[in-house]
C-alpha cells in the first residue's frame, strides 16, 4: 500500500499548491522520510476535495492507493 501526504495552501477555498509526498518512513505518525512525487492525478484529486468543502489556509491531506491504482481519501487535517 502507498500512502501519500499533500501539503497543500488554499485560498478562499481554491486549491493555490498541492505538495505530494510519498512516505516512506514514520515513527509515532510523524513523516521523517519521504520524497517529493508530480501525480497530477492525486494533485487534481486533492484540489477537489479543498473546494469541495470549502476549506481554506493550510491543509494536510492524506491518501493511499486502492488496488485500482486511483486516490482513496484517509484522512483531511485542516491546520491553523
Amino acid at each position: 500500500m502507498v500512502i501519500y501526504a499533500y501539503c497543500c495552501l488554499a485560498f478562499h477555498a481554491e486549491p493555490g499548491l498541492v505538495m505530494p509526498r510519498k512516505r516512506h518512513r514514520t515513527i509515532n505518525g510523524i513523516i521523517v522520510k519521504s520524497e517529493f512525487v508530480k501525480d497530477e492525478r492525486i494533485i487534481s484529486y486533492c484540489g477537489d476535495i479543498i473546494a469541495a468543502i470549502g476549506l481554506p489556509g493550510n491543509i494536510g491531506v492524506q491518501v493511499k492507493q486502492s488496488a485500482a491504482g486511483g486516490p482513496l481519501l484517509l484522512k483531511i487535517n485542516p491546520r491553523v
